[in-house]
């Protein structure tokens, strides 16, 4: 059993895609920050998507995961930062509110929102990180023990067995029975 190919890889993409979006974002609102959009979301599921497929491609050890998902919550938490300043300066830009908009969408809406994000960030990484670890590691187990359980048995139901017909007809066989060779009489002493 393979899980580097079809159904299972695909699964293991999944998992590892939607683990890391929903801890990034839940990592980002518990940290002080907004829910970003539906579409932002869906774009996003789609790039991790894509890397998760990516990666998938061999067995995903933690120091693997650790890297992948720290640069995944670096750039997650950028961007959604940027879509929440960006919605935070349409959203003062209205009419009537033109000094408002300078001061909010200057240098402030740029930064970052402090140590609480910073820490949901960490965390969300760490979470994900040792828990996927945890579920490779099982999943990979569970895969072993089922390629030793069914690989001789496998083995052996491959090769062909020999049905009661043949075994008959060579038991039956008159030249199995025919003496080969003269007989002379016995030689007495």
């Amino acid at each position: 059993m393979t899980l580097t190919g079809g159904w299972a890889r695909l699964a293991r993409a999944g998992v590892l895609g939607g683990a890391s979006l929903f801890l990034a974002t839940a990592g980002h609102v518990l940290g002080g920050g907004t829910l970003p959009g539906a579409g932002l979301l869906a774009l996003t599921a789609v790039g991790l998507g894509l890397l998760a497929v990516t990666l998938t491609a061999r067995r995903l050890r933690f120091g693997v995961l650790l890297a992948a998902l720290g640069v995944e919550q670096l750039l997650l938490h950028l961007l959604f930062h940027a879509s929440t300043a960006a919605v935070t300066c349409a959203t003062v830009a209205m009419p009537g509110h033109a000094m408002t908009v300078g001061s909010v969408c200057g240098t402030g809406a740029a930064t970052t929102a402090g140590w609480p994000m910073l820490l949901g960030h960490v965390l969300a990484v760490l979470a994900t990180a040792w828990l996927l670890a945890r579920g490779e590691r099982w999943l990979w187990s569970v895969a072993d023990r089922i390629h030793r359980c069914t690989g001789p048995t496998a083995a052996r139901v491959r090769q062909p067995r020999p049905t009661v017909v043949p075994v008959l007809a060579t038991f039956l066989s008159p030249t199995r029975w025919v003496l080969t060779g003269p007989r002379a009489p016995p030689v007495l002493i």
